[in-house]
């Protein structure tokens, strides 16, 4: 849904000539919101907006540095077209304030896991690193030519992971739960 209406926002908002440069921003901030788990936080206030616009109660126009989202541009949360006048994102939602660290090479370290009976961790032992998954995490694999989603307990030799930084951020919001 967070998705589709971020679409529909760029379709209204957003001459097509101007998509791209749109879309690269866009990608940030979804990676940003969703690594940061703030999606739901967005939706409400997208909810909260349109309710009270549509009782006639005043929204104002944005204020502070969530003027800088695109993203609340796009669902309507607030009028100002970020980067038609140069806001910056990340003095809104910095990943640092959530607990994320941006660093090239990530050990996902399961030894302060509290993993219940009969539930297995898995250690990948990968070229230039080590991870360690929740046995029910959710990969994103290449084995035989073919792309699939396989839980962490069901690689096997070969399995081609599909990292991207998206994927450890989520694999370590699930091992932090």
């Amino acid at each position: 849904m967070f998705l589709e209406l971020l679409e529909e926002g760029l379709k209204a908002k957003v001459e097509v000539r101007h998509h791209k440069k749109y879309r690269e921003r866009l990608e940030q901030e979804v990676y940003i919101i969703e690594s940061t788990n703030n999606v739901d936080y967005f939706l409400i206030q997208w909810d909260m907006v349109k309710e009270a616009r549509k009782r006639k109660i005043a929204v104002g126009i944005g204020r502070g540095s969530a003027g800088g989202s695109l993203v609340s541009y796009l669902l309507g949360i607030i009028s100002i077209d970020p980067i038609r006048y140069d806001l910056i994102f990340s003095r809104f939602l910095v990943p640092e304030r959530c607990g994320l660290n941006w660093v090239d090479d990530i050990t996902v370290i399961g030894q302060d896991m509290h993993v219940g009976k009969g539930e297995k961790v898995i250690e990948v032992n990968l070229e230039d690193r080590q991870v360690v998954f929740y046995g029910k995490a959710e990969l994103r694999i290449i084995r035989d030519d073919k792309e699939m989603t396989v839980f962490a307990y069901n690689l096997q030799p070969g399995d081609e992971i599909q990292f991207d930084n998206r994927d450890l951020l989520w694999t370590l919001n699930e091992l932090l739960k």
